[in-house]
Formats: structure tokens, sequence, C-alpha cells
């Protein structure tokens, strides 16, 4: 199974997923993108870095704050704000608009010559109609006249193409001389504000700073960014904002844009209303939905702010499900950085890019230092969309400064439009392109089905390992194997992905091995990145299996009535900071007596100490919320059904 059917994202393209949908929402990919910039690529030299970027045929447009581009060639040209260069990495000349201040994003406008740009500028080349969002020829950087903008009084952070509209996110207060609040509708081809938002209203300020620290500063009411669905019919915006058209939504609101004329929804959450750091108006920085809408991540800056002692999302990623309805929303997971801000997030199905000025991933527990669980990405990171636990890529943007300010991807890979000089330990200047061609797919996170073969390792205090054939309802065979030099009597849980055994032990470390069904290779520790607790637990777990659909590893310790998880990623081996308990279901079972199982068929198989029996229990798919046991068990095997033993020792299920 590809690694993208574990979203529900449906068969994968041998090469490349593409999203068709009226929102231009990047490119879907089938892999995490090469950490190994492109060469050819120019290099912005100065300023605060690039804002946006957007790719129209073979032309490239990149706008910002700057005044010098670099070509690869070493020739230094005078650009500001914005530039184009062809797909072999050649500055255009012909195109060479007059903009004076900065460009915040760039679209591509559909016609395939054009694009559309919106920021803080009062005009481009002197035209008018040109007030913070233009439409410019990407050949000729001449403005596209029968586009004119209404106007704005402040700076435009934001745009998307969609329903046959062009919405517009930002600071602003007015649009065409009339009170238009953080977001409009243009008409895509004249310019002309719509109605389709006049239901809208974004009022009361999340906070006034007056020494705002983040790059949009303290401009009062506002969207600071927004995204939607591929089909257009959501748009979620964060920003400076408590209430929306009269109700409570504190940074964050959903909005359905699927009619003529929009409305907000009724989803809520109260997450967001804790305040952090002083000096953020607004600490909501970062939005993009999922390739397929199913999801959006938000991302936030505010400082550590008791992390997952106190719950108040500062300085995280989460995950948010878009069907759901109604108030009191909960993410479905989070991701703390230690106190450090995100400030661009991008969903391409096969990860989650984050950019920013952190410097760890999965530190729920400490600010600015390396906690428990810590693991260290400089600027960058990809994340697993099941849990938000770091994926193995590490391709570092350096300085830190403030961040990242935008990813896009396309057909080619991922585009970094960011504030520093280097990535992937090379020297970029402040744009980079990561490669698709050349990245890497990720594994499939097979964990083994029945029929098959589940192994028993150290039962009844030996160090054997055995072999049983089942059938999902019954054992047919069991044979002694090779025990690979292993003290199976210290092992205590193990379960499988893709030929890789995972086993805890006694002296509560982790390890994982390759296994063939006949062979185990030599063990690696995996690095818990001094997650103490973990390593207590791991000293008296009883049972541990993997749910690849969630990416949680469950566990149960001896003579404790819970089941645990912790989100965790084979891919990297990372192992979630923070420890959940499942909610009892009713299901009878003891989970202190529940020495080992697997999920195979939609069902958990467990062995129980109590009388010896391998059963097996409904394990009821919640998506996204996680898998629970559900209904009645079944024995399947016993010392009362065929002589097995089940009772002690470690089981787990192959997996090829």
């Amino acid at each position: 199974m590809q690694w993208s059917q574990k979203f529900g994202l449906g068969a994968v393209a041998a090469l490349l997923l593409c999203t068709m949908s009226p929102v231009f929402a990047g490119v879907q990919h089938d892999r995490v993108v090469s950490t190994n910039p492109s060469d050819s690529v120019p290099m912005v030299l100065d300023g605060a870095g690039v804002f946006g970027i957007a790719t129209v045929g073979g032309t490239t447009v990149a706008g910002g704050s700057f005044t010098q581009v670099r070509q690869r060639n070493g020739t230094t040209l005078n650009r500001t704000n914005i530039f184009a260069f062809d797909s072999a990495g050649a500055v255009s000349t012909t195109f060479q608009p007059n903009i004076a201040l900065r460009v915040w994003d760039i679209i591509p406008a559909g016609d395939g010559v054009s694009v559309y740009i919106g920021g803080q500028f009062n005009n481009v080349n002197g035209a008018g109609g040109t007030s913070r969002v233009a439409r410019v020829n990407v050949n000729t950087g001449q403005v596209m006249s029968t586009f004119r903008s209404p106007g704005f009084d402040n700076i435009v952070t934001d745009l998307e193409l969609a329903n046959g509209r062009l919405y517009v996110g930002g600071y602003f207060k007015n649009a065409g001389g009339q009170p238009h609040v953080g977001l409009v509708a243009l008409n895509p081809t004249t310019g002309a504000l719509t109605d389709h938002l006049d239901p809208i209203t974004f009022t009361d300020v999340y906070r006034d700073s007056p020494n705002a620290m983040i790059p949009t500063g303290n401009r009062g009411v506002g969207v600071e960014k927004f995204s939607m669905t591929p089909d257009g019919s959501r748009l979620v915006a964060i920003g400076n904002f408590r209430t929306v058209s009269g109700q409570s939504r504190v940074q964050v609101a959903m909005i359905n844009t699927s009619g003529a004329q929009a409305a907000l929804t009724d989803w809520s959450t109260t997450r967001f209303s804790p305040a952090c750091h002083q000096n953020f108006p607004t600490y909501t920085l970062a939005i993009d939905f999922s390739p397929d809408g199913q999801y959006f991540v938000i991302g936030t800056g505010g400082a550590f702010f008791g992390g997952a002692a106190t719950g108040v999302l500062c300085d995280t990623n989460t995950r948010w499900e878009t069907n759901r309805s109604g108030p009191n929303q909960e993410p479905t997971w989070v991701n703390y950085l230690a106190g450090d801000t995100t400030n661009a997030i991008h969903a391409t199905g096969s990860a989650v890019y984050i950019g920013g000025h952190f410097r760890w991933v999965n530190s729920a527990f400490v600010g600015d230092r390396r906690g428990p669980g810590s693991v260290d990405r400089k600027g960058m990171a990809a994340l697993d969309p099941r849990n938000g636990l770091p994926l193995n890529w590490i391709a570092g943007k350096l300085p830190l400064r403030w961040g990242v300010m935008r990813f896009v991807s396309t057909a080619e890979g991922l585009w970094v439009a960011h504030d520093g000089d280097t990535l992937g330990n090379e020297t970029t200047g402040r744009m980079g392109l990561l490669p698709r061609a050349s990245g890497r797919l990720l594994p499939a996170d097979n964990t083994g089905s029945l029929p098959g073969n589940a192994y028993l390792g150290g039962a009844q205090g030996n160090d054997n390992l055995f072999r049983t054939s089942l059938t999902g309802t019954s054992a047919t065979s069991t044979t002694q194997v090779n025990n690979g030099g292993v003290d199976w009597s210290s092992a205590r849980g193990a379960f499988m992905t893709d030929g890789r055994l995972y086993t805890g032990w006694a002296d509560g470390t982790l390890t994982r091995r390759s296994f063939n069904g006949t062979t185990l290779g030599a063990p690696t520790t995996v690095d818990l990145h001094d997650l103490t607790a973990f390593s207590a637990d791991l000293a008296n777990i009883r049972g541990m299996w993997f749910d690849r659909v969630t990416g949680r590893m469950y566990y149960t310790i001896g003579g404790q009535n819970q089941l645990y998880y912790r989100y965790f990623t084979p891919d990297s081996s990372t192992v979630g900071g923070v420890r959940f308990t499942v909610p009892n279901t009713g299901t009878g079972i003891d989970w202190g007596r529940v020495t080992g199982g697997f999920l195979a068929n939609g069902r958990l198989y467990y062995g129980s100490n109590i009388d010896g029996a391998l059963r097996s229990v409904q394990w009821q798919d919640n998506g996204p919320s996680g898998g629970l046991p559900t209904g009645a068990s079944t024995v399947i095997s016993g010392p009362a059904v065929d002589g097995r033993n089940w009772g002690s020792g470690t089981l787990f299920l192959q997996a090829p």
C-alpha cells in the first residue's frame, strides 16, 4: 500500500499526483522532495527576503523585499522587490516592473501569461488601478490594464483564485473607498469588488501590540493568512480578530464559500483564545489545507507558554479536520516547537512542510532549549501528516532570522521563499527549489495481515522464539525458530513495519532490526531524544502494536488497566513526546493483563495472562481521531482451545 493511501487519498500516479481544482493550491507530491536544492535558481542577495513565488509556463516570478539578484553565472543584477527568470535560471531582461514597496504574495492568473501580485505597494509602474493588488504580464512586466484594483488602505498579505473570484486578504479596513475589513472577493477579470464576502465582517482586535514582532506589524484588525479547500467550498482565515459576523471566532474562522454569498460556518474553537507573548498582535501566522481538503494545519508564534503542561497553542503546529462542525473543536495533533515560531506551512499529501525560526520539533515540555523528545530541525521540517512527528528529512534554512515566508509546490518540486542565505547546507540566497524528481518515496508502513505468521518470544521466561500460523479465526501450526541469539525474556513488547522489528526492552531501550521471518538482523538502538518517561514505560510494557492509519504506537503496562499510546513515525523512528490514554470503551478488556497484541484485518489480536488465550476484538477505525477496540472479544487460540499459551512473552505479527 502506498503512503498516500494511508490518508484516504486514493490511487497514486506512478510519479506525481496533481490536484485539479478551482483553487490554485499547489501540486500534490507522492514523495518528500530532495534536500539538495537546485543549482540553477538565481540568488536573492539582500533585504527582508522573498515572500511570494509563482510559476507560469516556463517563467517563475518571485517577489518580496530586496534590491539585488545574482544569476548562477555570477552576474549581479539590480531588481527591486520583484523579478522573473526562466527554467534555466536566466533572469528576464524584459520583466522589470517598478514596485517601490514589498510584494507579499504572487499567484498565477490562470491565463498562462500573467500573475496577480499583492502587497504593500501603492502602484506598479506608476499606473492607476494598481494599489496593493495588480495583474502583470510575466513576459513584459507590463500591467494588464483590463484589471484595476479597487484600491486598499493597508497591506494585502494573501491571494487565492477560486470559484471565479480573486480572494484578497490582509490588514486593510477599506477597499474601493468602502468599509471592507481583512477579506474581499474581486472579479478576476476587471478587479471590481463583488458582494460575495459582504456577509463576513471581522471586528475586535485580538491584541493591540505597540511593539509588534511579526513582519505585518501592528495594523489592527485583519487577516494574516487564509487558505481554501481545493473545491473552493471552505475558507479558513487566521489573524488579528476576535469576532466574525457577530460571532466569537478568536484568531481563526471557517467560512462557507460555496454559494453566491459566503457564510460563517458553526465551526469554532477556543484553543487560540489564551494569550501568548505580548508583542504578537496575532500568534496565528501560517495555514494551509491538504491537497484533498480533508484537513488544514495552523502554525503559530507567541513564545513558550507551558507547552503540553498548559495546552496553550503558542509556538505549535496543529492539524484540524475540515468535516467537523460545531463549537469547541480540538486539534487532531499538536507539534510543540520549544517556544519558537512557525511562519509558513504547506501540505503536499506526503508531508506537511513547516518553516520558521524554530530549532527543535516534538518538543512539548521546555522553551528555548532542548528538552525530552526534542528532535533537531533548523528552520524547516517535514512532518508526518498523520501525527505531526518529523520525517527523516533535514534541509535546514540558515541563518534562522524570522523564517520561511512561503512554500509553493509545483511539478518540479517545493519552492521555498525565505530570509536566509542557505538551504540544505548550500548557499542559495533568499529562495530555493527543492526538486521532487530526486526526492524520496516514503515507506508504506506495512504492518502485516492475516492469514500470516505471529511470533511469540520469551514465553514462560525463556529465550525461545516460536512462529504460529494464524488464519484470523484459528491457529494452524506452531514451530520453534532460531531466536537470533536474542534474550527474548528481556523483551517488553514488539511490532513490525516493512520488514523491521521494533522491540522494547527491560532496560528502557527501544531497538529496530530487520526480520524476514527466519533471520534477525543486527539491532540498532532508537534515539529516544532523552524521553525518559517513555524509557520508564518501556521497562514495564507488556503489549505493543502500531496503527499505521494514525501513526500511533499503542501499549499496555503490567498492572495498569489502561491502554496508552504515543505517536510514532517509522520513517524517522521518532517517538512522540506526549503520552495519551485511550478512553475506556466498555470492552471488558483488562489492559493490565494484556501481554501482547497486533492489528490485522480491522481487528486487534491480543494475549492475556488471565487464561493464556489469544483473542480478537473489532478495532474501530475513527480516522484521524484514532482507533478504538469495540464490541465483544472472540477467543482464537489458547490452552482450552488448542493447548497453546499466549499468556506471557512478546507477541508480534510478521510484516514483510
